[in-house]
């Protein structure tokens, strides 16, 4: 796994141990939230350390899941590049096969639900680095 521990920022964080980093480290039970997002918009990355061949990532939604969002790569966390886009879901495990390739992955998220916050349990992005 390409994201297990590697450093993390996001747009917000609720604090109080809700920070971007709990995202990463293997433990369903130490979630990202987001604060309330302006607009909807919320979004969490991991910087993969090098440029990885991605070829799947695994969302673990909390309870505050996005009904729309997109998958990003960028080289240099800056300039982004949408590789995956999808609406209506709903929450609980996302598994998404893709190849792409980028130091950073995002997830954009782009739609709440009734729970004011975005959570993700855990975010798994797995591959290569060349």
């Amino acid at each position: 796994m390409l994201s297990h521990n590697q450093p993390t920022a996001a747009s917000s964080t609720l604090g109080g141990g809700f920070g971007p980093g709990q995202a990463v480290d293997g433990n369903w039970g130490t979630p990202w939230v987001s604060q309330i997002p302006s607009g909807g918009i919320d979004w969490l990355y991991v910087d993969l350390g090098g440029n990885s061949a991605i070829t799947q990532v695994v969302i673990v939604w909390g309870i505050g899941y996005a009904q729309a969002f997109q998958i990003e790569v960028s080289d240099n966390a800056t300039d982004w590049t949408s590789v995956y886009s999808t609406s209506g879901e709903q929450g609980g495990n996302d598994t998404i096969s893709l190849f792409a390739s980028g130091r950073y992955l995002r997830v954009y998220n782009t739609q709440l639900t009734a729970v004011n916050y975005y959570s993700i349990r855990e975010l798994e992005i797995y591959g290569s680095i060349p």
